[in-house]
């Protein structure tokens, strides 16, 4: 499975926008998105979010499925090293294709803590109807000032991933690599 993706995001009038393009792919599968998101601190300790995505799905000897979707997530940061979010991804979902497949509702709900000014350390669980719960655990690593190192693990699929993250200036590069049970390498 071969997966890229490019992203941009910057802050003008008191909101930060985001655009973010990705394409997921293999012999059998390809799922490619875009998408536009706009987040906005609403006071001291809570942030908004809403992303609004175009996405298109096929798999070998299937038909091909195009839908717009939305996000919202609202995260909060009680404390200055403890954070909490939760997310709720296709609320709203319009079919392109009208293709008999559903876009089924995600919900996400993560605590995060900075145990020192190096090391992050996350819990996520994720919610899709007719599945079991997933639950992520992410590690982050402050290697220096510029360059992070992430480790993810997800106890439900058999999967993990291992990102480098490397910032120059306000660009930030990450390479990422992952695997899992069922699909192999990425």
């Amino acid at each position: 499975l071969n997966t890229m993706g490019l992203f941009f995001a910057t802050s003008a009038y008191n909101a930060n926008f985001s655009a973010l393009a990705t394409y997921r792919g293999s012999e059998v599968l390809n799922e490619q998105s875009f998408s536009l998101g706009i987040s906005k601190k609403m006071n001291s300790i809570c942030n908004l979010g809403t992303r609004f995505n175009i996405n298109k799905i096929s798999a070998k000897g299937y038909s091909s499925q195009r839908y717009i979707s939305a996000d919202v997530a609202v995260s909060i940061t009680p404390g200055e090293r403890l954070s909490a979010g939760i997310s709720l991804s296709n609320p709203i979902v319009y079919k392109i294709d009208k293709a008999d497949e559903n876009v089924f509702l995600r919900y996400n709900i993560g605590i995060g803590y900075d145990i020192s000014n190096q090391f992050f350390w996350g819990i996520d669980f994720t919610k899709i109807r007719n599945s079991a719960f997933d639950i992520q655990s992410l590690m982050q690593y402050k290697l220096t000032d510029h360059s992070k190192l992430k480790f993810g693990l997800s106890f439900t699929d058999y999967s993990c991933h291992l990102m480098y993250l490397f910032m120059y200036r306000k660009i930030q590069i990450a390479v990422m690599t992952s695997y899992n049970l069922y699909l192999g390498t990425s």
